[in-house]
């Protein structure tokens, strides 16, 4: 199973909410998939930069490969989502 979405965040930026993968022996490529698609949504509907954060435990490692593999870069705090170093944020430029 594989699912994702994103949330508006202003009339211009979105937050990639929910990007998961069940462990199977081709989670990766289902990912990235799945994440492709969620980033050809976003510019027709207005969406100019996107952001996602995760988890900072090794196990979300591959998480972290899929998103920086997307063209995703490190950012700081967006949100509620602060800079403590428990979570990696990331944010990529659609235009």
């Amino acid at each position: 199973m594989a699912a994702g979405g994103t949330a508006p965040i202003s009339a211009d930026h979105a937050e990639v909410e929910r990007l998961d993968t069940r462990s199977a022996p081709d989670a990766d490529s289902i990912g990235a998939v799945i994440f492709g698609e969620i980033g050809d949504a976003a510019p027709p509907k207005g969406v100019a930069t996107e952001m996602i954060e995760t988890g900072e435990a090794q196990a979300l490692e591959p998480a972290c490969r899929l998103y920086e593999n997307a063209g995703f870069t490190m950012r700081g705090a967006f949100l509620d989502h602060t800079d403590s170093g428990w979570s990696r944020l990331h944010e990529k430029s659609l235009r």
